[in-house]
Parts: structure tokens; sequence; C-alpha cells
């Protein structure tokens, strides 16, 4: 989708690619919490954040800026 949007020049490739980098971040995180499990552990941070504008995930606490869409930390929602 984020391809084709970029082929159409649609504004939507601002929010699919928002998404793509997002995603890469869940895909480590998701890595780790298996990890955790595969040793009988849990993750050590409780502290989770999102960003409400693209999706990124932060443990411990949010960034100054949020890397993938450059939101201030002040936006991130604790979950």
């Amino acid at each position: 989708m984020y391809e084709q949007a970029k082929q159409d020049n649609h504004k939507a490739k601002k929010m699919f690619g928002y998404a793509l980098e997002a995603e890469k971040v869940h895909a480590e995180l998701y890595e780790k919490a298996f990890q955790a499990v595969k040793d009988g552990k849990d993750l050590d941070e409780v502290n989770i954040y999102l960003c409400p504008i693209c999706g990124h995930i932060e443990l411990g606490r949010p960034p100054k800026n949020c890397p993938v869409c450059g939101a201030k930390a002040s936006v991130y929602v604790q979950l």
C-alpha cells in the first residue's frame, strides 16, 4: 500500500510510511518479549509509552521527539 501511495503521490503515503517505521519498532519489542518468555521472565520495563500520531512504542519514557513522526514527548500516552 505504501509503494502504491508513493507511486500515486497520494497523501496516505505519509501515514503508511509512519506505519512501516513503527512496525519495525514493534517487531523488536515483540522479539524482546518473546525472548523474556523463553527465559521464563517478563520484560524489565513496565512503563510503556505510545505515540498517538504514528503508533511508535517506547519503553521506559518517551523520547524528546518521536523517531518516526517527530512528535514531542508531551503527546505520548502512557499505557
